[in-house]
């Protein structure tokens, strides 16, 4: 029979690993942009940062908020293939879990992590059977990364795989990237909308907590040789919609 002192010491651990107390400890290293996008808990919501923001540690902290919320939640992030997805959150996964304790297990050939009963699993969408991987499944968070290159289909994939998963437990669909040269389409539609969107999160690497005491964005500009009028320095840098006359794309 356990001692009084080791039924203490287990319950103690058992809350340091538990979902909701992983989120709290995750949440300390968010800025507050970062934390008003994991906070937000319209059911649509669109954000365009810019590049270098924080965007892939906001995605995390909103999964970790998710498992929180509900015992078996079930979180799907897509990105346009399997491969990028793995590319963009594995390592990064892995280097908070460790850091922060988060309690995850990783199940890398199956691209998901778990805790407990809950899970977060790795999809891709450029491609139409990828997506079909989703049909038929039930999510509590949805989250599809760099939306700006979604393919001529992509409403098709909102409304007819993503849309029906979640019902169940009135899940939360956000969609997030860089804005695109194209000013138009689904994601455009989605950044703009005055109804039905949750919209306003929009930040830059000057607002990202890593770059603490540093100018990103005067680096940025020196590094790769931007002027502050250039299109690219202000669609990927400071994430804003600009018509590229050069691509002839409207």
């Amino acid at each position: 029979m356990p001692s009084d002192e080791y039924k203490r010491l287990a319950s103690q651990l058992a809350g340091f690993q538990s979902p909701r107390s992983a989120y709290e400890r995750f949440r300390r290293i968010l800025g507050p942009e970062q934390l008003a996008l994991c906070e937000d808990d319209s059911p649509q919501i669109a954000a365009h940062p810019g590049r270098r923001a924080g965007k892939t540690t906001s995605i995390l902290g909103k999964a970790l908020r998710c498992f929180g919320a509900r015992p078996g939640a079930r979180v799907a992030y897509f990105a346009p293939t399997d491969d990028q997805g793995f590319g963009i959150v594995w390592d990064d996964l892995l280097k908070h879990n460790h850091r922060h304790r988060l309690g995850l297990e990783a199940h890398k050939s199956e691209l998901a992590f778990t805790s407990g009963a809950c899970r977060f699993e790795i999809f891709g969408f450029y491609q139409q059977k990828d997506v079909e991987r989703a049909r038929g499944r039930h999510f509590d968070l949805a989250i599809v990364d760099e939306s700006q290159l979604g393919p001529d289909w992509f409403s098709y994939f909102l409304s007819d795989v993503l849309s029906p998963a979640l019902l169940d437990y009135n899940g939360q669909l956000v969609l997030i990237g860089t804005p695109g040269p194209a000013a138009s389409g689904p994601f455009f539609d989605a950044c703009h909308a005055l109804e039905g969107w949750s919209n306003q999160h929009h930040w830059t690497c000057a607002q990202n907590p890593f770059f603490a005491g540093r100018d990103p964005l005067a680096e940025a500009r020196q590094r790769y040789h931007l002027t502050p009028d250039s299109i690219t320095y202000k669609r990927e840098w400071l994430g804003q919609w600009i018509v590229d006359p050069d691509a002839l794309l409207y």
